[in-house]
């Protein structure tokens, strides 16, 4: 089955009009949220998933219709994405600021086995599978992950061959330029505007982050205690953002682009377990916490957990103690409580953040008082 329209030469030229990335500006000290609206008539529920640097939001929207994608911009104007006609589901998952379209694309029919794509839906709507947009650097290898940056002047793909893994940066109408190969197990998660990338490898030791920037890679085990971990974003800076699962909390670790480990405290004080966090190009974070006294208990004196456990109503009201939080934080001002940030939180009953673009503004979903899901937008208050 052939995609219809399919024309690179066009979505190319897309891409070389890209505007260059704006520069990071230091981080708001108020937000206010902005329901999005009703997009359809009788809408279900809708949700945010997506947000570019000049604040246009991609808003996926469900009614008994069925699900339709929408732009909504900072103003409000909402623009019906379309696609063609050629009886594919498609899910835009993210809008370039050069116009184009990163889309989850499926094709059902009858009697077949579905067609699952990822495809590039340039402004006057050619479309390409990233498989064709992005070939490998040599024969035998099969394209596995896919990036592309924000600005869409950047991507790069994980390959998988017989010798191992490779990542390969992709290339205008050639084949891709090899970055480096591994025989251990690599991961793709992240790529930013300068085109660095990064992501997991299984080495000798245990898992490590690595990271390919200014022709040079260079990587870092994780601390002893981490488990478990999941690259989240690759900021402009540089910097790899870690959401980790650990022997006593989950945390969130920014390895620098000076080689080390920072540990993001996402509020004040210990025992916060990370739950979620989504991060922007330029460091801003919102995400979810939940406080419990299993770090502080495990910090305790051995005197002191003993004579909490032989007061069991006690050890249980201590070890009960429970509180989740959202939270923003910003290389400026670290972790705040996020109903300090934006007061009209609380006439919300569930926050989710999906996406945050360079200049802090973030997109979600939020429940409403009558149980509703909708699509919201946190915009910084000047």
């Amino acid at each position: 089955m052939v995609l219809t329209r399919f024309s690179r030469v066009g979505l190319i030229a897309a891409f070389l009009a890209s505007p260059v990335h704006a520069e990071c500006k230091p981080s708001a000290d108020k937000y206010e949220i902005i329901d999005l609206g009703e997009l359809v008539p009788d809408q279900l529920e809708a949700r945010a998933v997506h947000i570019d640097s000049k604040g246009q939001s991609v808003v996926r929207s469900i009614s008994e219709d069925g699900a339709a994608d929408f732009s909504v911009s900072r103003k409000g104007k909402a623009t019906a994405l379309t696609f063609s006609a050629d009886g594919a589901e498609r899910q835009t998952l993210a809008l370039l600021d050069n116009r184009v379209k990163l889309v989850d694309y499926t094709m059902r029919k009858p009697g077949y086995v579905d067609l699952k794509l990822t495809t590039l839906v340039g402004r006057r709507g050619n479309e390409v599978d990233v498989k064709d947009y992005c070939t490998a650097h040599s024969k035998g290898w099969v394209l596995d992950t896919f990036k592309i940056s924000q600005s869409g002047n950047a991507a790069a793909a994980l390959f998988v061959g017989a010798d191992g893994y490779a990542i390969v940066e992709c290339r205008e109408d050639e084949a891709g330029v090899l970055l480096f190969s591994s025989p251990d197990q690599v991961t793709l998660d992240g790529i930013n505007n300068d085109g660095d990338v990064a992501g997991l490898k299984d080495g000798e030791s245990g898992s490590e982050v690595w990271r390919f920037s200014d022709g040079e890679l260079e990587s870092i085990e994780f601390p002893e205690d981490v488990l478990d971990a999941e690259v989240m974003n690759l900021a402009d800076s540089g910097a790899v953002l870690i959401s980790t699962i650990g022997a006593v909390t989950n945390s969130a670790f920014s390895y620098s682009t000076e080689g080390g480990f920072d540990q993001v405290e996402p509020l004040p004080g210990e025992g916060w377990d990370v739950d979620w966090v989504v991060q922007g190009p330029c460091g801003h974070m919102f995400g979810q916490a939940t406080y419990t006294n299993f770090a502080t208990y495990v910090s305790l004196s051995d005197d002191e957990k003993a004579r909490l456990q032989e007061n069991m109503s006690e050890f249980m009201s201590y070890a009960q103690e429970r509180e989740d939080a959202l939270f923003f934080w910003s290389p400026e001002a670290s972790g705040k409580f996020l109903q300090s940030v934006v007061g009209s939180i609380r006439d919300w009953q569930y926050l989710k953040i999906n996406a945050v673009n360079s200049n802090g503004h973030a997109v979600g979903e939020a429940t409403d008082e009558n149980g509703v899901v909708r699509a919201v937008r946190l915009d910084p208050v000047k």
